[in-house]
C-alpha cells in the first residue's frame, strides 16, 4: 500500500509542478499582450483534443517544435522565450491528457532513477528561477 501512495504522490508533485510553472511563466510573461490567454487556449485546446484524439493533438505540436519561432514572430512580433511559453501549454496539454496518476509507466529497473530525477527538477525550479530574479518579484 505504501509504495501506491507514494508512486501517486510523486506523480500528483510532478504534474502539480509543471501546471505552476506555466502559470508562473504566464505571469512573468504578463507584460506581452495575447500570450498568457494563447497560452491557456492552446493548453486546454490540446488538453481536449487529445482526449479525443491523440495522434490528432500531437502531431500539429510536434510539426511546430521547428517553426513555432518564425510563427510566433509572425502572430506576436517578437520571438524569444516568453513566446515559447505558447508552444510548451500546447506539448503541456498533450502530456498532461494522457497523464495517469496511478502509477509510473517505466521499466522497473529504471523507475527509482527517473521518478528521483523527476522530483529534483519538480522541486528545486523554484529555486533555480528564484535565483534568476535575484529572489525579487520586483525584477518580473
Amino acid at each position: 500500500m505504501a509504495p501506491q501512495i507514494l508512486e501517486r504522490a510523486s506523480r500528483l508533485i510532478l504534474i502539480g509542478s509543471t501546471v505552476i510553472a506555466g502559470a508562473v511563466h504566464a505571469w512573468l510573461s504578463s507584460g506581452r499582450p495575447g500570450l498568457a490567454p494563447a497560452a491557456v487556449a492552446t493548453f486546454f485546446i490540446t488538453l481536449l483534443l487529445a482526449r479525443v484524439s491523440l495522434a490528432a493533438a500531437l502531431v500539429p505540436v510536434l510539426a511546430a517544435t521547428y517553426c513555432w519561432p518564425a510563427l510566433a514572430y509572425i502572430i506576436f512580433g517578437v520571438s524569444d522565450y516568453h513566446t515559447m511559453l505558447v508552444w510548451l501549454a500546447a506539448l503541456a496539454g498533450v502530456v498532461l491528457s494522457q497523464a495517469d496518476i496511478s502509477r509510473w509507466h517505466i521499466a522497473s529497473p529504471w523507475r527509482v532513477p527517473f521518478v528521483a530525477w523527476a522530483l529534483v527538477l519538480a522541486l528545486s525550479w523554484p529555486i533555480v528561477a528564484g535565483r534568476e530574479l535575484d529572489f525579487s518579484l520586483i525584477a518580473a
